[in-house]
């Protein structure tokens, strides 16, 4: 859901009380909409991010997220105005979908100005401005003027002011028996009422007060006495006054729904879930989508080139075996010329078929033969035997081709699901490298020189401490498989399924059989089948697993195996990340 109104009331008033009298030590922009404020405080350092993204949001955040290179020109702006500030007041102006940071800053005469760095979040119209002492638009991340926007421009220069606020009813004046009068004779769903008549209300805030009047979260105010009208108003008065609460609802461990109030409307249908506090509440229910879109972004154009190979790949494949089954006649054909060679003594010159005994069959059938009438049956004979010797030839050929095809599939396919479990930049810069140096993707000279840091593999624990060590990518998992994992450690991978190397260091020590599990769980949930349901996953010693000369990164032949039935659990998963 976006956040509505409501919500953000209760969120600048928590940060206002945790970040209040804190100095803005660093501004970083990870991402084209996104900026982390670094923060200094008696409470110690905190991380306060702002995005303008896919997921407008300001909240205090724990996620790590990786900076370019260059920092972009917006990012250098704050950096001069807001930089070394003290952060006088986090405020939500009036019951709008926009948040200010009010800072204490200094000018470039050393002197004492207030910046105001606005947070407005409205859809497409999502925007972060800049405003100096006097309200003018220093700058903004998106610049808007009014031949985009009929309403306001946003400009360096301009005085700045919010968009035209709806015409409705502030929750905060509006009166219980106000709100019963204003419902009648209304046609319209309950939770659409409220929505179009109060300031602030969402659809789910909207749904919530009418399931907590009448237990019918889209009944109609036509359909409702008048009891049922006074139940509404005096449960929406209830909601605005109660104190607020971050709750998420999660569906089989998904996120599904955040809300300031408890949701009766869910009940039996989502698992609930109260956090310390809603900037806790939103890096839950926002972080690993966020990180996943953006790296989806990131990856589009590899993404894209592999898939391209996939798809190419298999349509060679599909013509590769129909020429095989061609191929695999050639047993006919080779009989048909020896039989026409027995023969040959009794088939004139221009014969086009002959009937001959199928020697070649134990009951010693008559068979017929089409023959070329342009030549003579020696001939055609010769010609058969030399069709058959090509066939023979090709099949062999293309029994390697296809082979060939089927081990790049595989590679292409685990490929693209390390792009699919990629968490960061650098994830993303060593997949880069592997694709160039197998010549997927053309990488210019200048980035040859500076090759990317190798990343650790990604680390659990099992619940007894044993730690289990994931690839990230194929090349990733040839060095922990070859290299790094001792002889005595169980390797894990799905079976016959793209996905990581996962190694259970148990140095030749017996595991337990809920270590075992564990480590399977984790092997399934890092592979394409993350979703499914009884995965199988192979998993042995590391001694049995062996690297083929010339093979692709990440393809290795294992024997002597078992195999484990498991299904993935995302929040077992996380519970051992370390």
């Amino acid at each position: 859901m976006a956040l509505d109104a409501l919500f953000l009331t209760h969120l600048a008033l928590e940060l206002d009380g945790v970040v209040q009298g804190a100095k803005i030590d660093k501004i970083q922009q990870p991402e084209r909409d996104e900026l982390v404020l670094q923060l200094r405080s008696k409470n110690g350092n905190m991380s306060l991010l702002v995005s303008a993204g896919a997921s407008p949001r300001m909240h205090l955040t724990e996620k790590k997220l990786e900076n370019p290179k260059t920092p972009p020109m917006f990012c250098m702006l704050l950096r001069k105005h807001l930089q070394g500030g003290t952060i006088l007041e986090v405020r939500q102006p009036g019951i709008e979908r926009a948040m200010d940071l009010v800072v204490l800053a200094s000018n470039e005469l050393g002197e004492k100005v207030q910046r105001i760095l606005t947070l407005e979040l409205m859809g497409r119209y999502t925007n972060i401005i800049l405003r100096d002492e006097s309200d003018r638009v220093v700058d903004c991340l998106k610049r808007v003027d009014l031949t985009q926007s009929n309403q306001r421009g946003v400009l360096p220069g301009l005085f700045y002011r919010l968009p035209e606020p709806p015409k409705k009813i502030s929750p905060n004046t509006v009166r219980r028996g106000e709100l019963f009068s204003m419902m009648e004779g209304v046609d319209l769903p309950c939770d659409k009422f409220l929505v179009n008549t109060l300031l602030g209300v969402s659809p789910l805030i909207g749904r919530e007060i009418t399931s907590r009047a009448t237990g019918d979260s889209a009944k109609l105010i036509l359909a409702m006495s008048g009891e049922e009208r006074e139940r509404v108003a005096a449960k929406a008065e209830e909601l605005f006054s109660e104190e607020a609460a971050p709750y998420l609802y999660r569906e089989n461990g998904i996120p599904k729904e955040l809300s300031f109030t408890r949701l009766t409307q869910y009940e039996g249908k989502y698992t609930e879930e109260r956090y310390e506090s809603f900037s806790k509440l939103l890096d839950a229910f926002y972080g690993e989508k966020s990180a996943k879109e953006r790296m989806m972004r990131k990856s589009a154009a590899m993404r894209k080139t592999v898939e391209n190979g996939i798809l190419r790949i298999r349509k060679k494949l599909a013509l590769q075996e129909e020429e095989l089954r061609a191929a695999q006649e050639r047993e006919r054909i080779r009989e048909e010329a020896e039989l026409i060679t027995a023969n040959l003594y009794r088939i004139p010159h221009g014969t086009a078929r002959v009937t001959v005994i199928d020697y070649f069959k134990e009951d010693t059938p008559e068979r017929e033969i089409v023959l070329d009438r342009t030549v003579s049956p020696q001939e055609y004979a010769k010609k058969l035997f030399h069709r058959y010797q090509r066939m023979k030839n090709a099949e062999a050929a293309l029994a390697v081709q296809i082979e060939q095809g089927e081990n790049e599939l595989v590679y292409l396919e685990s490929v693209l699901e390390s792009l699919e479990q990629a968490e960061s930049e650098s994830d993303l810069a060593e997949i880069r490298e592997e694709l160039g140096e197998s010549g997927y993707v053309r990488i210019p000279k200048s980035e040859r020189r500076a090759k990317p840091r190798a990343l650790d593999p990604i680390r659990y624990c099992a619940s007894d401490g044993t730690p289990i060590f994931v690839g990230r990518n194929n090349r990733q998992n040839d060095l922990l498989t070859m290299k790094t994992a001792q002889k005595g450690d169980v390797w894990f991978h799905t079976q016959r399924i793209p996905g990581a190397h996962v190694i259970l260091a148990c140095g030749g020590e017996t595991p337990s059989n809920e270590t075992l599990t564990e480590a399977a769980i984790i092997a399934a949930y890092h592979s394409n089948a993350r979703n499914s349901a009884q995965v199988p996953v192979d998993y042995t010693l590391v001694k049995n697993v062996k690297k083929p000369p010339g093979a692709k990164p990440g393809m290795v032949n294992y024997f002597r195996y078992e195999t484990a039935f498991v299904t993935p659990n995302e929040e077992l998963v996380r519970s051992l990340r370390q």
